[in-house]
């Protein structure tokens, strides 16, 4: 009996410099050795159902890949993404790793990452039913927008209140996203492997308010008490929709998660070590 074929589905980000001649370059290739049920650009995915695969290839940066979580909606498709943006932390992989590691890849010989994602629903007036609602691989965050005053949000967990937090807004986010917004946040960095929720105030107006980590069974309902006209929900960074005073933002773990292939030429922390400059020595004179 014939060896199963992998299903590969291959994707771009069209603004980006590069990618299109290096999907080009390897779509023959690629085709040799897996079957290619698809290939596009992102600026089509909102029009289309994902097909059925075995691993969607990503030709992009972090951006790219978060748009693609999104959209294959919790689908038990691998990630494999080939950095061609900026930092790259979540595609592990460049053009040379990729033709290196494909083999492995194939023979199911790699690490597949399971990265927790956040279910968000935005009830407008405290209606019962939510008016918008997304995932978000990375986290979903309340901004307090123009004309930039400080807003005042109100955090309950579960039936409990949490904190009113006064500043410039918040971020929830996944351990994914933890070394995103959050980090620069000063929020904390947690592990992949982690179940958590991190929760991190923007330039609370209080010495008193830290982030904290919760369980990821918790769900999270932040409201706003106090708003901008700008204020929004933004979801990865990407997708964003209005806020207003008495509007509940509702946060949990989503039921599904986003699957990433690990680079098996990079050990565990080798993102951290490499593109953070995590655990770094001091530069003494």
């Amino acid at each position: 009996m014939a060896a199963h074929r992998k299903r590969i589905l291959v994707l771009g980000h069209p603004g980006k410099r590069q990618v299109a001649s290096a999907v080009e370059a390897v779509l023959p290739w690629l085709r040799r050795e897996a079957d290619v049920v698809g290939d596009g650009w992102l600026n089509k995915l909102s029009d289309a159902e994902p097909p059925e695969a075995d691993m969607a290839l990503v030709f992009g940066g972090d951006g790219t890949i978060l748009r693609v979580a999104r959209w294959l909606g919790g689908r038990p498709i691998p990630i494999m993404g080939v950095n061609l943006g900026k930092l790259g932390y979540l595609a592990e992989f460049n053009l040379q790793e990729l033709r290196d590691q494909f083999p492995l890849v194939l023979a199911d010989r790699c690490r597949v990452s399971r990265r927790m994602m956040l279910a968000c629903a935005v009830q407008q007036g405290g209606a019962a039913a939510g008016d918008f609602d997304s995932v978000a691989l990375n986290d979903v965050v309340v901004s307090a927008g123009e004309p930039f005053r400080v807003i005042e949000l109100r955090v309950i967990v579960g039936t409990d209140k949490l904190a009113s937090y006064y500043g410039d807004g918040l971020i929830v986010a996944t351990p994914s996203g933890s070394t995103a917004y959050n980090m620069a946040a000063g929020g904390p960095i947690l592990s992949p492997e982690v179940s958590a929720i991190v929760v991190t105030p923007i330039c609370p107006h209080s010495l008193s308010y830290r982030p904290i980590v919760l369980a990821d069974s918790v769900e999270l309902t932040v409201e706003a008490v106090a708003s901008n006209p700008g204020t929004s929900v933004i979801i990865d960074g990407q997708v964003t929709t209005k806020l207003s005073p008495g509007d509940r933002v509702a946060v949990r773990r989503s039921p599904h998660d986003t699957l990433l292939v690990e680079n098996p030429a990079h050990p565990r922390y080798h993102t951290w070590v490499t593109k953070l400059h995590w655990g770094r020595q001091p530069r003494y004179q």
